[in-house]
């Protein structure tokens, strides 16, 4: 008796995870709906693929390009040979559908500079520009990547991010 009165019992461990649990179904979900949060999140995984797509073609030696969906909601990167890039994390194909996303659901891009695609040559550079904005919920990000270096720059964002190239 004396040593279940000074212990830890099953049942508290059990509902403090059921608490924690809780605790973060709902607050994970609440964090990623601001805006700010989730546009910034989006647009800089835009630029990483960007870049990593980038970078392959000069790995590889052969061209890459992302191809960004008509409608809006999403984009895909493959090589010039058709076969599609890997997902640098978690294998897989590249490939961003927001829809299918909980993070980033709602969340919809529009190429403005005519193209909806951009390719890297097989020496890694940008051979077209890209002009992308960013909607969710009202509230924008602007990105834009030069030709030749495929520096991305977005505007917007309510914390500092820069394109260091690599």
């Amino acid at each position: 008796m004396r040593r279940l009165a000074s212990g830890l019992s099953i049942l508290h461990l059990a509902l403090g995870l059921v608490i924690v649990t809780v605790l973060t179904g709902v607050a994970i979900p609440l964090f990623y709906a601001q805006p700010k949060i989730t546009l910034d999140h989006a647009a800089i995984l835009l630029a990483n693929d960007l870049r990593y797509a980038q970078n392959e073609a000069a790995i590889s030696g052969e061209s890459t390009s992302i191809k960004f969906d008509q409608d809006g909601d999403g984009y895909s990167a493959q090589y010039s040979s058709g076969l599609p890039i890997a997902n640098p994390v978690g294998g897989g194909e590249l490939v961003r559908q927001y829809s299918f996303d909980a993070i980033f659901r709602g969340v919809s891009l529009e190429v403005l500079s005519g193209s909806t695609a951009t390719r890297f040559d097989r020496h890694g550079f940008a051979t077209t520009p890209i002009d992308i904005r960013l909607s969710y919920q009202g509230d924008t990000r602007l990105l834009r990547m030069a030709v030749g270096s495929g520096l991305v720059e977005i505007s917007g964002l309510e914390t500092s991010w820069e394109d260091r190239g690599l």
